[in-house]
């Protein structure tokens, strides 16, 4: 298990992107829209929590293609 977190300033630059692709991997049945404040806290809090209990996370700051190809998911 890998979570996927992304930065304050990603969120902030690619909102847009992130919203419009949201179930792309996951393949919701609903969409669960909520503002750049509110994502941000939840992104923060996830990461906390990784950190917290030493869960493997990465924290997606710049290039979302270029971080995902050196994760390695067992």
């Amino acid at each position: 298990m890998l979570f996927l977190t992304f930065s304050k300033q990603y969120i902030l630059k690619h909102y847009h992107t992130i919203w419009h692709k949201e179930n792309v991997i996951e393949k919701r049945k609903e969409s669960y829209k909520v503002n750049k404040e509110q994502l941000i806290k939840e992104h923060s809090a996830l990461k906390e929590q990784c950190q917290k209990y030493k869960l493997p996370f990465i924290e997606i700051q710049e290039n979302y293609e270029k971080q995902m190809q050196g994760a390695v998911v067992v």
